[in-house]
């Protein structure tokens, strides 16, 4: 069954998908601005110069959740015609010849390079990629500059230097004020905890849902992030989300030998902390009972 055209919405995911989009505002999208973002390899800011200023947090929550069902289980013909709409021109303004989903995901890629939308553009885009069908088109829609941008947020999460704050300690600085450093050391992030937080468990989502087996350079920065906060957590909620990342890469790796290889990967990634846990309990000394 085809899409209906994009002046009337469907109903179910398509519906759904449709009225997410209509606030975004996808004719504004210029092609130079998906020409810049295909070329980027920016790993700190986003700026193709697209006008996101209308867009709120809401907006792309429901953009989101529009996505998420496409990877729940959603049956193949709905996910079919998702792809299909994308896949028509926007038909009017700037974007009148641009396929939707190139203007949605400079959207979302600017939307990225604002810190106060990060964390929603970051859910947003990786349910994109989580929906059914999205391997078909993955070199199109995997941008690397986007999901480094999505990685480097969750660097917030990271517990911070002990030898950095002995040093503060050393310096003078109150006990109360040391005592609260390792809160302000996750909020110390390009967005908040609470929403580096929610970031996390999205990426956990997805690599548990999807994976990343089409890009083993994303799979590669993935492990290493993901490790470290396993390593170097802020508290253990955040090492278990992280670890759960982790699995679900493993297990969404491919065949038994690509599962192998993500799995040796990821074994010499937190083998440091594995062993420096271990060297912990060793050296221990109590008291005999």
């Amino acid at each position: 069954m085809p899409p209906k055209s994009s002046s009337s919405v469907a109903s179910g995911p398509l519906g759904a998908l449709q009225s997410a989009c209509k606030p975004l505002k996808l004719e504004t999208v210029s092609p130079e601005a998906w020409q810049a973002l295909r070329s980027s390899e920016a790993a700190f800011s986003l700026d193709l110069e697209v006008d996101v200023d209308h867009i709120t947090a809401g907006h792309l929550q429901a953009l989101a959740a529009a996505f998420e069902p496409l990877a729940l289980g959603s049956s193949a013909e709905a996910a079919e015609q998702v792809w299909e709409w994308l896949g028509q021109s926007v038909g009017e303004g700037k974007a009148k010849g641009m396929p939707r989903a190139r203007a949605l995901l400079s959207i979302l890629a600017q939307a990225l390079g604002r810190p106060d939308l990060l964390a929603v553009a970051g859910a947003s885009y990786l349910a994109l990629l989580a929906a059914e069908g999205s391997e078909k088109q993955w070199t199109a829609l995997f941008q690397p500059a986007c999901f480094r941008q999505i990685l480097r947020a969750l660097r917030g999460l990271r517990r911070g230097d002990l030898k950095q704050k002995k040093e503060k300690a050393e310096a003078g600085e109150d006990g109360e004020a040391e005592d609260a450093g390792a809160e302000e050391e996750v909020d110390s992030g390009i967005i908040s905890s609470v929403h580096a937080r929610e970031l996390l468990n999205k990426v956990a989502w997805f690599c548990a849902v999807r994976g990343l087996a089409s890009s083993s350079e994303a799979a590669a920065l993935a492990v290493d992030e993901l490790a470290t906060l396993v390593s170097r957590p802020a508290d253990d909620a955040v090492a278990r989300e992280a670890a759960s990342g982790l699995v679900g890469l493993v297990a969404r790796a491919g065949g038994p030998g690509e599962m192998r290889r993500a799995a040796s990967a990821v074994l010499r990634a937190t083998m440091p902390a594995l062993l420096m846990t271990q060297e912990r309990y060793t050296s221990f000394s109590g008291a005999i009972p």
